[in-house]
């Protein structure tokens, strides 16, 4: 039975990836009363990690490349740097990822927030110049405004029934799809660049070096395997174990030597890995009224500095 104590805000936010933490930073900046619905059981979306074994590796995005003034500054102030690992560059941008892992940095960008995870949006409504928004956990929250954070496909179903014409700009981006195979191993894996770089092969794959602290607080390596879209679209159909199979193959390729069997192994298909192709610029991206909006990576461009830009920009277009 649905719970019809319904708790009012004048924002709420669907989605804690990096456009939805970047949203609720922005709008809390304005002083405004804001919850944040994701159906993960952590926030950050991609930017996330995963513990198997003694290893924990980073799930989506293992590490991002920025030279943005404003979302250097963004991931400074939130995290006080004791999360934020930072390498740089010699074009002049900076290589970030999260210390020890993606996980903690999420964590302390999302640290503060009124974030209900692991709640799945179930049916979006209006009435009386208010959203109703109903999760699978049987609550009810009432908002002013709305911002969606999901990748395309997910946002076009949720605002379907309230804005037609802006479900089907979310529903017009398409996506790669892409395995990524995790690979835990006990002994160094002998590499001569800066780990946090990713290793890149000719066609598009990365693959991710990381040393490690096991949960035994033994010192291991980790490597994440970012296989390309088009490689991954030719194996779509394989089953795990070939996919594992085939990567750990590449590394040897890669590394031109026979490696030690991995303590761990494991793949994972990401549905909506990286945003083959944005919206048009220009795009409409509110409703009329300017109390319903879309953002993500998929409004710019497909690098997670574009997803905090549209967080950034669609608040300021919803209260402008």
């Amino acid at each position: 039975m649905l719970n019809r104590d319904a708790q009012h805000f004048d924002l709420i936010i669907i989605g804690s990836g990096m456009a939805g933490l970047s949203a609720a930073h922005s709008a809390n900046r304005l002083k405004k009363s804001v919850l944040i619905i994701d159906k993960g059981y952590y926030t950050g979306g991609r930017l996330s990690s995963k513990s198997l074994g003694r290893f924990t590796f980073n799930h989506g995005v293992p590490s991002f490349f920025t030279a943005n003034s404003a979302f250097i500054s963004f991931l400074n102030k939130k995290n006080k740097n004791t999360s934020l690992k930072t390498v740089n560059c010699l074009n002049k941008e900076k290589v970030f990822t999260g210390k020890p892992n993606m996980r903690a940095l999420i964590h302390s960008l999302s640290n503060g927030y009124n974030i209900l995870q692991n709640a799945q949006v179930t049916k979006i409504y209006r009435k009386s110049q208010r959203y109703f928004i109903e999760t699978d956990s049987n609550l009810l929250n009432t908002t002013e405004k709305l911002i969606v954070t999901a990748p395309g496909p997910q946002t076009s179903k949720l605002i379907l029934p309230i804005h037609p014409k802006l479900s089907q700009t979310a529903e017009n981006v398409v996506y790669s799809t892409c395995w990524t195979v995790f690979f835990g191993f006990m002994e160094e894996v002998q590499i001569n660049r800066i780990l946090e770089l990713p290793l890149l092969l000719k066609d598009g794959t990365q693959i991710f070096v990381n040393n490690t602290k096991t949960t035994t607080n033994k010192t291991g390596f980790s490597i994440t395997v970012q296989t390309s879209h088009e490689w991954s679209s030719a194996k779509i159909n394989c089953n795990k174990a070939e996919i594992i199979e085939a990567s750990f193959n590449l590394l040897t390729d890669y590394f031109e030597k026979t490696l030690s069997k991995p303590e761990i192994s494991f793949a994972h298909k990401w549905k909506y890995a990286k945003v083959l192709s944005a919206v048009p610029a220009g795009t409409v991206l509110v409703s009329k009224d300017q109390t319903l909006g879309v953002a993500g990576d998929w409004t710019r461009g497909p690098s997670v500095e574009d997803a905090y830009t549209s967080g950034q920009n669609i608040v300021k277009t919803l209260y402008e």
